[in-house]
């Protein structure tokens, strides 16, 4: 009976000494400078289409509670809008496919991948968990919005 207590106590006390996602382990950051304003951070895929970087090469890290901010500086002078975004995820830095045991990725989904911020040629991209993974971005957009031809006429006869 004195094992079982003992082991117990033990059990108890390696419990109370790791912690879990309630210490600061978890209390994230945010990557200031925006990702795509400089050469050699992200690239168009075509006109519609720019990624952060390409499949088999380092993605961005995304630590617990990370936010990433994300600018693309052509896409804001034209007024394009986001049609879609896409946020993957990897447990490793360089996914290949070309390894074994074979590295994988998926479509973030949920806290793990939030959106939020979004404007023509600017979104914010949270890792909502305690969760550790690489990120990579792929956005669509749309048309560019019609130039402003100053306010509506307001002559009258």
């Amino acid at each position: 009976m004195r094992r079982v207590f003992a082991l117990l106590a033990i059990v108890a006390l390696v419990a109370c000494a790791t912690p879990g996602c309630f210490g600061r382990e978890c209390d994230g950051d945010v990557v200031v400078a925006p990702f795509g304003e400089h050469p050699g951070e992200g690239d168009f895929i075509d006109d519609a289409t720019w990624e952060s970087m390409p499949v088999m090469a380092e993605w961005l890290d995304f630590p617990a509670r990370r936010t990433w901010k994300f600018r693309i500086p052509k896409w804001e002078s034209e007024h394009r809008p986001f049609l879609r975004m896409h946020g993957y995820v990897s447990p490793t830095r360089v996914p290949d496919r070309q390894t074994e045991p074979q590295d994988s990725w998926t479509e973030g989904t949920g806290n793990l991948v939030e959106f939020g911020d979004a404007s023509p040629g600017n979104v914010q991209v949270t890792n909502d968990t305690c969760a550790h993974f690489y990120l990579r971005l792929v956005v669509r957009a749309g048309e560019p919005a019609a130039p402003d031809s100053g306010p509506p006429d307001t002559q009258t006869e």
